[in-house]
C-alpha cells in the first residue's frame, strides 16, 4: 500500500515546483526578450535588405541607363565616323582627280614649251648651218692673205669676214672706186 504523503513532503515538492515555475517563469522571460530581440534584428535585416535591394536595384537602373547611353554614344559616333572616312575618301579621289588634272595641265604646259624651246633651236641650228655653208662657200684668206671674189660680192661684204674696214683693203689694193671690183679679181687683204 501506498502510503500517504506528509504535509512538509507535499510542501516541499510544492516549494520545489514553485521555484521551477520560477526558473521555468524567468528561461521563459529570457527566451521571449531573445525572440523579441530576434525579432526585431529580423525585421531591421529585412528592412535594410528591402532598402539594399532598392538601392541596388536603382543602381542597376542607373547603370542599365548609363549602358543604354554609353551604346548610343558609341553608335552615334560609329555612325559619325563612317561619315567622316565616307568624307575623307571622297575628298582624297577628288584630290587625287584635282592633282592628276594639274599634272596632265603641267604636262602639257611643258609639252608646249618644250615644243617652242625646240622650234627655236631648230631654227637656231638652221642659221647656224646656212651661216656655216655660206662661210665653207667663202674661201678663206691663204697665207698669202688675198681673197677671190665672188658674184654678188661686195668690198664692203668682204671686208667685214675677214674683220678688217673697207677703206684699209681698197688701199691694200690701189682701189680709189669702191664699186668697180669685179668677180675672179683677186684682193690682198691687210691684217688687223
Amino acid at each position: 500500500m501506498q502510503e500517504m504523503a506528509t504535509k512538509d513532503e507535499i510542501s516541499q515538492v510544492q516549494g520545489n515546483l514553485s521555484e521551477e515555475v520560477l526558473y521555468l517563469k524567468r528561461n521563459l522571460s529570457q527566451l521571449q526578450m531573445e525572440l523579441e530581440d530576434i525579432s526585431q534584428r529580423s525585421q531591421s535585416f529585412q528592412q535594410s535588405t528591402r532598402s539594399n535591394q532598392a538601392a541596388l536595384a536603382s543602381r542597376l537602373e542607373s547603370l542599365e541607363n548609363r549602358l543604354v547611353q554609353v551604346e548610343e554614344k558609341i553608335s552615334s559616333i560609329g555612325s559619325d565616323w563612317k561619315k567622316t572616312e565616307s568624307k575623307l575618301q571622297q575628298s582624297l579621289q577628288n584630290q587625287s582627280k584635282e592633282m592628276e588634272l594639274k599634272r596632265s595641265a603641267d604636262l602639257a604646259k611643258m609639252d608646249q614649251k618644250l615644243n617652242i624651246i625646240l622650234e627655236e633651236v631648230s631654227k637656231e641650228n638652221e642659221r647656224i648651218l646656212n651661216d656655216l655653208r655660206s662661210i665653207k662657200q667663202i674661201p678663206s684668206q691663204g697665207a698669202d692673205g688675198f681673197h677671190v671674189v665672188q658674184s654678188g660680192e661686195s668690198l664692203s661684204r668682204i671686208s667685214s669676214r675677214y674683220g678688217v674696214t673697207p677703206n684699209a683693203v681698197a688701199q691694200a689694193n690701189g682701189i680709189t672706186n669702191p664699186n668697180s671690183i669685179r668677180v675672179g679679181q683677186k684682193l690682198k687683204i691687210p691684217k688687223k
